[in-house]
């Protein structure tokens, strides 16, 4: 359907559907709405497009979609007060932290935009290996995009770092030490680091705080109730801004956001096929709980997630154990060859990326 959006109004747009400029100019998260593509908006995500002038879009919804109008913008002031002090900084480390549902991956869209706009240079790293935007779930991600994006799902990561769960608090250390890969020194630009939404429990805020001394963030950015937040931020040796959330944000429930985490994984399993590695040449690694069940080719391995990792340590595919022999393996994923390591992770998925359960 043709929607007319006057000026100075913003339509929040509820997926799955499309959104398309037809005439005048409009934005996505500072992102300019394109005419020449459509802009795709994922089931249990929405989008909010704002006008800048009078404007006609096309929109097309799924069966589930919805689109609602508000005055003004959806993004709060306190949005360009975090991005004033980002402009004001040279080389930054930036962290943004949260809750769930309350937009961290919009802030980030956000603030990335704006600074490309302004000609900086941006390195995002997307470390909720839930929700993951720009990677599959289960890995930490890092990209520096060269153009403004409506969702950072549209980027394609430079680095992938695997860690095999999608909750973190099983899986503390390995994040923390993906985060620090991903994040050594840029010779210039900000370096925004979105980050998952466990921030409430015992043992949630040392996990945090363990982050932001890992990274020693120039700028803390906490998103949602300042209730939630205080225990991680107080006493963070780093200046702190908080915002507000954004009115176009969508509460998600467990079951949307495992249809999340199956998109993210066919994504990035889409097109795959059977691979078989021997195992001796492919520096398998086991974690220490599962080595007997590996030695003796247990069939609860089948359908475990898999790094197939570079000479780096980084993910050049994942994949999905489908076969284990004592002398190899066989892998579904996307055309690979030998690699270098090949790391089990936690959680079992099928090939259209339903997860099945997790090994402990």
């Amino acid at each position: 359907m043709r929607y007319l959006l006057p000026v100075n109004r913003t339509l929040i747009v509820k997926g799955p559907g499309t959104i398309r400029l037809i005439e005048g100019h409009a934005s996505i998260l500072g992102a300019p709405l394109e005419s020449s593509a459509a802009t795709v908006v994922q089931r249990s995500k929405q989008l909010p497009v704002e006008s800048i002038d009078d404007v006609e879009i096309e929109i097309s919804l799924g069966a589930s979609g919805a689109i609602t109008e508000v005055e003004g913008s959806s993004l709060p002031a306190s949005w360009e007060n975090a991005l004033n002090s980002l402009e004001a900084m040279g080389k930054a480390n930036v962290i943004i932290i949260g809750p769930s549902d309350v937009g961290k991956s919009s802030l980030c869209t956000y603030l990335m935009n704006e600074l490309i706009k302004k000609r900086r240079r941006v390195k995002v790293l997307d470390a909720d290996i839930g929700q993951a935007d720009i990677g599959p779930p289960t890995t930490i991600t890092s990209v520096i995009p060269a153009a403004p994006t409506p969702t950072l799902s549209r980027l394609e990561p430079d680095r992938i770092f695997f860690v095999g769960h999608n909750t973190p608090s099983f899986v503390q250390s390995q994040v923390l030490n993906g985060i620090r890969r991903l994040t050594k020194p840029e010779s210039s630009g900000v370096t925004i680091i979105n980050t998952d939404g466990w921030v409430r429990g015992s043992a949630a805020i040392p996990y945090k705080k363990r982050l932001i001394s890992t990274v020693k963030p120039d700028l803390l950015i906490g998103i949602g109730p300042r209730n939630s937040l205080k225990p991680i931020l107080e006493g963070a040796k780093a200046p702190q801004i908080l915002v507000e959330p954004s009115r176009a944000i969508l509460p998600r429930t467990r079951d949307e956001r495992r249809q999340i985490r199956k998109s993210g994984y066919q994504r990035f399993l889409a097109n795959g096929t059977l691979h078989t590695f021997k195992s001796h040449s492919s520096g398998v690694r086991v974690r220490e709980g599962i080595k007997h069940a590996f030695s003796q080719g247990n069939p609860d391995l089948i359908g475990v997630v898999v790094g197939l990792l570079n000479e780096a340590g980084f993910v050049d595919q994942l994949g999905i154990l489908e076969n284990i022999h004592s002398d190899y393996l066989t892998v579904f994923s996307r055309a690979i060859h030998q690699p270098v390591r090949i790391e089990f992770g936690y959680v079992r998925i099928s090939r259209d990326g339903s997860e099945l359960g997790f090994l402990r």
